[in-house]
């Protein structure tokens, strides 16, 4: 066969000669073969197979197709037409079940396509960039398995020349700054960034060049949001812009297209290195000690990022300082995998794809359950169109094409539905998804097979065991299921309960996990604390900003609704990265370490509530606290100490020595999905950064109000923006909090499914014992004994079911809490509870259902046909 590039795809041709008329055939075919080529030559094999699949769909015409043999399996038009009459038939005989096998199949198809589109979502992050899957930020991993995405400033330029492996590389920092044009002020933030950038990461550029805008001094690139907030309608690019506090000139190079919401880096404008403030040059900050930017690089294709990271370790032993060789190594991060690192949400993307395949599965067995059940009650059916010359083979498509109408007219109805509740799932998650994602072909493709798939399975077994059957017995109603069928629907019945009770058992351990992070004590208080910004270039006049600092706390403390007043550059909740290494100058005990940084004043403490556990807080009297830190209890662990006598650090790099003064105790200033980690505190009373005020809890209201007027006679260029404490916090687990209320919604739907499923199938199955428990009571028995006859078999069920479930959601939940730094314990109330409430919720659906048969007068049933 020929293998060539320009000949068709075999099977197209395959499905040509199978469908076209001998007598065309010839000439339709060379004509096709000479249309290839071209499509090849206009627009590439992958669209050209596509072009030509079409062609071929094009030509399946009533006067070019044969009459296939396949359309014999339905016999004639007349016996097609019979077959969707009493498919129909049937439906309105038992609406009740029909409805409910619709209901359940559109619900688990919107549930599964609405969860299968966010996790696609999630799983997109950073993957738009062409070089995505070659682009790492550079990090380091400590001898404790601690890993840190910081760099040093001098890190990424000397690993990009070093190393041919790794084409490019850039820095990142962010920094916030006032913009002027033409008298008007706008504060942002921005990147400053290499000139690499441009080369690593596309993101869509709208006007002017990026590259060019990076490599040159004196430019900058901005987003169409903040060149829209800046300029309006009128022309952006050309103009310059005013650095405030950076009294620099730039202009703007290039707008791009703001980043995208599945993208990791996100900013309003970007700024060339060659612009970064001078700050960057002094020896501290451009040292090997300093870690308070981020960098990432790209590899060249092919290149093994183990094979990579094998090779830094000499770039550590050349340029790393002593401490640090010892103590760290360096790692590449993928940028694909960014998301779920920061986030912390791969695991729930993995329970929410779990979810996905559960409400899949259980709408499919409760379908093909149901389905089964069914076609027990159409066996004299089935006889009368064996008696009329109906073969095997037509009763199965018969059966197969009924199961395929209901889940494609289910299909359709959960498609709806779905485009009408993405935007608001994706308001909710502040997603990006978007309506056009349902145009996505692979999609629909998997939604037609998981169809066909059911209408298969639900029916093609029965209907060819009955279909095998005598036609008088089939007339006479003689048939009886081999125990292979009843333990076909059984194992069904219980890979349901299963998967529900596996589903609550995940959702009570995640919601109870997500409530431990909300409410567990963090060792401060937060409570009634309010932060803002506090920067010089906030004001029309920088010069006095100490004066203003110190007339706004005056102003504010007067105000009895003010309780205090501290000054920082991080609060608890809102912490940023920043961590330098220090040593111990203890000579008994040399030991070093990193440790996070935070510069505070001395009303800190006090005002978040925190408890000193040794020495004393900062006092603004004594001359020493320039050079006096206050460190944490994981800090003085790592230093080994017993007290703090004498006690010293130094900074890596620099020779002035800071007396450590204090402890203050372990306080969550991250999230509690991370460690507690070594933290140092500085004090920095000078202006700028973040004011934290206290308000009295009872007088919010006019704290906040008296906090508006101070503001305001300063003379701002901005208006007030303020942000509670506590908002802060909660903005932390937000992210496992939406996730969270998406799983409990979602194992809510799961259990939904499976209940609705039991109750309809115990109902058809109570239904088809009513002569029995007939007889049954005339025989004495009493309303207790058939409910226990008829409820049993269910209850073992579904105790399987709770015995099969516990290993599995024990093991997966495992993985889950490990992920948390401070997590809840997996205990067996968990399994007890989850297992007891469902199993009294399913028991009572087929107890209800079982008194309802119970009481019903036995005469009637007995006398039923």
């Amino acid at each position: 066969m020929d293998d060539s590039p320009h000949r068709p795809p075999g099977w197209l041709s395959k499905i040509l000669r199978f469908i076209i008329r001998d007598e065309y055939l010839e000439e339709i075919e060379g004509d096709m073969e000479e249309i290839y080529p071209e499509l090849i030559q206009r627009y590439g094999s992958r669209k050209a197979r596509l072009l030509y699949f079409l062609e071929v769909l094009l030509l399946c015409r009533i006067n070019l197709i044969k009459q296939i043999k396949v359309m014999n399996w339905f016999g004639n038009i007349g016996i097609t037409r019979s077959y969707f009459k009493s498919g129909w038939r049937n439906f309105l005989r038992y609406k009740s079940f029909g409805l409910i096998n619709i209901s359940g199949l559109t619900l688990g198809f919107t549930a599964a396509l609405l969860l299968f589109l966010i996790v696609r979502y999630e799983n997109s992050f950073d993957r738009f960039h062409s070089a995505s899957g070659d682009v790492y930020r550079v990090g380091d991993i400590s001898n404790e398995g601690e890993v840190s995405d910081m760099i040093v400033t001098p890190q990424i330029p000397l690993m990009v020349s070093e190393y041919p492996d790794i084409i490019r590389g850039s820095r990142f920092i962010q920094w916030e700054d006032m913009f002027e044009y033409q008298g008007d002020f706008t504060r942002s933030s921005f990147y400053y960034v290499d000139s690499s950038f441009a080369g690593m990461f596309d993101f869509s550029v709208v006007e002017g060049s990026l590259s060019q805008t990076l490599s040159q001094p004196g430019m900058i690139a901005l987003t169409e949001s903040l060149a829209q907030r800046i300029f309006g309608k009128n022309e952006a690019l050309g103009k310059e812009l005013q650095l405030i506090n950076e009294e620099q000139v730039l202009q703007v190079g290039a707008v791009l297209a703001d980043p995208p919401k599945n993208s990791t880096l996100q900013f309003s404008a970007l700024v060339p290195w060659s612009n970064a403030p001078p700050l960057f040059d002094l020896d501290q900050i451009g040292n090997w000690y300093n870690t308070f930017m981020t960098g990432y690089v790209q590899l060249s294709p092919g290149s093994a990022k183990s094979e990579v990271e094998k090779k830094l370790s000499a770039f550590k032993e050349k340029h790393f300082l002593p401490e640090r060789i010892t103590s760290t190594d360096i790692i590449l991060l993928p940028l694909a995998n960014e998301h779920f690192r920061l986030t912390g949400s791969k695991r729930l993307i993995y329970i929410l794809s779990g979810i996905a395949l559960a409400l899949l599965l259980i709408s499919c067995f409760n379908f093909i359950n149901l389905s089964i059940s069914q076609l027990l009650e159409r066996t004299r059916e089935m006889g009368v169109r064996k008696v009329m010359g109906g073969r095997r083979r037509q009763l199965t498509v018969q059966f197969i094409s009924e199961s395929m109408v209901i889940c494609g007219f289910s299909l359709v109805i959960s498609l709806v539905l779905t485009y009408l509740l993405l935007p608001v799932v994706g308001n909710y998650f502040d997603f990006g998804i978007k309506v056009d994602s349902l145009n996505d072909l692979s999609t629909l493709f998997f939604l037609l097979g998981i169809c066909l798939t059911i209408a298969i399975l639900s029916n093609l077994w029965p209907s060819l065991s009955l279909a095998g059957v005598n036609s008088i017995d089939l007339m006479k109603d003689a048939v009886k299921w081999s125990k292979s069928g009843g333990l076909f629907r059984r194992s069904l019945l219980v890979m349901q309960f299963v998967i529900s009770i596996g589903a609550f058992i995940a959702t009570l351990v995640i919601w109870q996990q997500i409530n431990f992070m909300k409410t567990q004590d963090l060792k401060f208080n937060g409570d009634a604390v309010v932060s803002m910004e506090f920067y010089p270039e906030l004001f029309k006049s920088s010069e006095d900003v100490g004066a203003r600092t110190k007339i706004l706390k005056e102003e504010l403390l007067q105000d009895p609704s003010i309780e205090s007043i501290t000054q920082t550059n991080g609060i608890p909740g809102d912490y940023s990265e920043n961590y330098n290494y220090f040593e111990s100058l203890d000579s008994s005990n040399v030991k070093g370490s990193s440790l996070r940084q935070l510069t505070v004043d001395d009303h800190f403490f006090s005002t978040f509530k925190m408890r000193i556990l040794q020495g004393r807080n900062f006092d603004p009297n004594l001359d020493e606290n320039t050079a006096a830190v206050i460190i944490n209890e994981s800090a003085y662990k790592v230093f080994g100490w017993n007290d703090l006598d004498n006690k010293y650090l130094r900074s890596g790099g620099d020779q002035d020595k800071f007396k450590v003064i204090g402890v203050v105790e372990d306080y969550h200033y991250q999230s509690l999905k991370n460690k507690i980690q070594p933290l140092i505190h500085f004090y920095y009373p000078e202006p700028g950064g973040r004011l934290a005020i206290r308000l009295n809890p009872s007088r919010i209201e006019s704290g906040l109000d008296h906090l508006q007027k101070s503001w305001n006679a300063l003379e701002p260029y901005e208006p007030l923006s303020y942000a509670f404490v506590d908002d802060s916090i909660d903005r932390l687990y937000r992210e496992q909090q939406r996730l969270g209320t998406t799983s409990v919604f979602f194992a809510g739907i799961v259990i939904l499914l499976a209940g609705l499923g039991l109750f309809s199938l115990s109902a058809y199955s109570i239904r088809l014992r009513r002569k029995e428990i007939g007889i049954r009571k005339v025989l004495g028995a009493n309303i207790l004994d058939v409910v226990t006859i008829l409820s049993k078999n269910y209850g073992l069920l579904i105790l399987t079911g709770f015995l099969i479930a516990c290993p599995l959601v024990y093991f997966l939940m495992e993985l889950f809490l490990r992920d948390f730094a401070y997590h809840i314990p997996l205990t067996p109330r968990f399994f007890i509870v989850g297992g007891l409430l469902l199993l009294i919720v399913f028991m009572g659906m087929v107890a209800l259902q079982s008194v309802l048969a119970a009481r019903e007068d036995p005469s009637i049933a007995i006398k039923e046909e």
